[in-house]
């Protein structure tokens, strides 16, 4: 697949015109207060008409769903294209290894992903920040899929380089 003409003459990635889409997003959360700015973030996402709608999904981990849901309520409104679903660990006194965690959040955005056709799911960190670009990226990704691209891992630039866990 060739992609030089996706740059324009700058060398920027250019925005990709293409049908709106559900993004899933999936996020474990320690701490409602780290949360918080990629909450925002992703309001702001759900403003871009290349996205039919939003559906965050949040794997409570050491974060009780009181405190989750303070900072929801202060951020969206119900008008919004935004839904949550909380997924709680079953033992609130136990926080589950990130390995357990991430393959319990998995296993639930691909049964979403299943049900929702034209859907896309982005796994994120509860202390990331969504940056203004990813608009150009993100158009992008129903091209991807339609030519049988299941997968795609990125990079965090300025991030650490963690083994797996």
């Amino acid at each position: 697949m060739s992609y030089h003409h996706t740059l324009s003459q700058n060398h920027q990635l250019v925005i990709h015109k293409c049908d709106p889409y559900t993004l899933f997003i999936g996020v474990i959360c320690g701490s409602a207060k780290q949360i918080q700015p990629l909450l925002e973030d992703i309001n702001r996402l759900s403003t871009k008409s290349f996205l039919q709608s939003i559906g965050v999904h949040i794997l409570l981990n050491g974060e009780t769903e009181e405190s989750l849901g303070k900072v929801i309520s202060q951020i969206y409104q119900k008008t919004s294209r935004t839904t949550f679903n909380i997924i709680k660990n079953e033992d609130i006194e136990q926080i589950l290894p990130i390995g357990s965690a991430r393959s319990v959040l998995q296993k639930e955005l691909g049964h979403k992903m299943d049900m929702v056709e034209n859907s896309i799911v982005w796994i994120l960190d509860d202390d990331m920040r969504i940056p203004e670009i990813s608009e150009r990226y993100l158009t992008w990704l129903p091209q991807f899929k339609s030519k049988g691209i299941d997968v795609l891992i990125g990079n965090f630039e300025g991030g650490s380089p963690n083994p797996p866990a």
